[in-house]
């Protein structure tokens, strides 16, 4: 939904229409999206939000941000930035300020800014061709470890000052990534050698969440198994002869219960 402060205009979705020549030249996924604004440069002094439904950040995942835009404004100045809410839009923080490459760059230079002091994506991380229909949607990723168990709202805030209008902020595709693993999966290793000392202990170092396992199969040269040397837990003592397997493959067996662990 929108909240708008601010401003003659606010958020659009539509079509892009750039034969006025502001603006991408088509979206690269949809036929629809969100922006600031369609059809012509954005209006001066405009402080105007996009917010998102909620999201359920899982506990203990891998999960990401990401935002597929295209930008393009007077640098430094005017910009957009996102926003998080770990209340429903009670209070908002700004989001992803630390995490490197996100933004384009920090905005220092108006202190009347919302947006001072911290991370505004403007176009200026691609200068020359921030302004053409022809360059490519950027995609944005950032981190949310920090909020998971947690149900959050991001909201896309927009900001120019009186002077300088340019192209607009165009929004694609934007939520949360979260990785989902097979329940079960191996990894087999080249062929290992024997030393002169023969065959010592494997070992791993590893992370094993509660939920998740890891045991090992130790197979002959050939691939074929080993009798008795099949779901070992490591460290395992390879108390077989050299002479007779001078060469072993060793594959490692990963499982879990829970597909948003691994």
């Amino acid at each position: 939904y929108l909240h708008h402060d601010s401003g003659a205009a606010t958020w659009e979705q539509g079509a892009v229409d750039s034969s006025g020549g502001f603006g991408p030249i088509s979206w690269p996924t949809h036929s629809s999206g969100v922006a600031m604004d369609l059809d012509g440069d954005y209006e001066q002094n405009t402080w105007t939000h996009l917010i998102s439904p909620s999201f359920d950040v899982p506990s203990n995942s891998s999960s990401r941000f990401r935002i597929d835009h295209w930008i393009c404004t007077e640098a430094a100045w005017d910009g957009g930035a996102v926003f998080i809410s770990e209340n429903d839009g009670i209070t908002w923080q700004h989001f992803a300020d630390g995490q490197s490459g996100f933004y384009d760059q920090i905005s220092y230079v108006n202190s009347f800014s919302p947006f001072f002091n911290h991370g505004i994506f403007d176009g200026s991380s691609d200068p020359a061709n921030c302004s053409s229909e022809t360059k490519p949607f950027t995609t944005s990723i950032a981190g949310l470890d920090s909020y998971s168990g947690k149900e959050v709202r991001f909201r896309y805030s927009f900001f120019s000052d009186t002077y300088v209008e340019s192209d607009g902020w165009y929004i694609d595709a934007t939520g949360i990534q979260t990785d989902r693993h097979g329940l079960s999966g191996s990894w087999t290793s080249p062929v290992t050698e024997v030393d002169e000392m023969g065959w010592g202990t494997l070992s791993a170092l590893a992370y094993l969440p509660l939920g998740t396992s890891l045991t090992v199969d130790v197979l002959a040269a050939d691939g074929v198994e080993i009798e008795g040397w099949q779901d070992q837990t490591l460290p395992l003592a390879i108390e077989i002869s050299a002479i007779e397997h001078p060469r072993l493959i060793f594959r490692l067996n990963l499982a879990t219960t829970d597909e948003l662990l691994t």
